[in-house]
């Protein structure tokens, strides 16, 4: 599309504010009716662009996040992961040069604990250019739980350094230090976050847990 300023963007401005909106809030702690208020904007903005594949990615993790910690019953927890594994492969039909798409599905599928196809999907992901500070740091997260931790510390410091203002890519390199052990440097790092979301409950319950593990 020669009106796309990217692949997977919209030159539907009010689109774009709706995503925008939709990603304000860190919804994964303001709890369901953030998440679902989310869901909201982001089917707003894809009724005026149907085609909005940052959109369409956007909400897949939004359905991951509502399957994994609030649906209210297993079966509508296996309903909705299914429906945000849909939503992210769509996303990469939308957008098949965009990492979005494949990074949503890979958290998609490593949620569910398939992690296998989602080490394949982030491996997809990283042939193509673009969104680092948007997409490595959950593979750098997904890394250190399989134990590649050097690895997966390259992959939140190459985050961090695309986007240094970004409290969630040192908030994912503040857990890729703590899965590695390296609790002074975790504490280090969340002392940035802070410094960045002073209002933020989650950095300073890591840093009491690496204080915890320190003795």
């Amino acid at each position: 599309d020669r009106l796309r300023l990217r692949e997977g963007s919209t030159r539907n401005p009010d689109a774009h504010d709706l995503l925008l909106k939709a990603q304000v809030d860190n919804v994964r702690t303001l709890g369901p009716e953030a998440v679902e208020r989310a869901i909201g904007l982001v089917d707003a903005a894809l009724a005026l662009d149907p085609a909005y594949g940052d959109a369409m990615a956007a909400k897949a993790e939004l359905l991951r996040l509502k399957a994994g910690s609030y649906a209210p019953s297993a079966a509508q927890s296996q309903a909705t992961y299914r429906l945000a594994e849909a939503t992210a492969k769509r996303a990469i039909q939308l957008a098949p040069q965009s990492r979005l798409g494949y990074s949503a599905l890979a958290n998609v599928l490593d949620q569910q604990l398939r992690r296998r196809a989602a080490l394949a999907t982030f491996e997809k992901m990283l042939r193509i250019p673009g969104n680092e500070g948007e997409t490595l740091p959950s593979y750098a997260v997904f890394l250190s739980e399989i134990g590649r931790e050097e690895e997966a510390l390259r992959a939140a410091d190459r985050a961090v350094a695309v986007d240094p203002l970004n409290p969630i890519a040192r908030g994912h390199r503040a857990n890729v230090l703590a899965n590695a052990r390296r609790y002074p440097e975790t504490i280090r790092e969340v002392g940035e976050i802070v410094k960045m979301k002073p209002d933020s409950r989650w950095p300073r319950a890591l840093r009491g847990f690496s204080y915890m593990m320190m003795g």
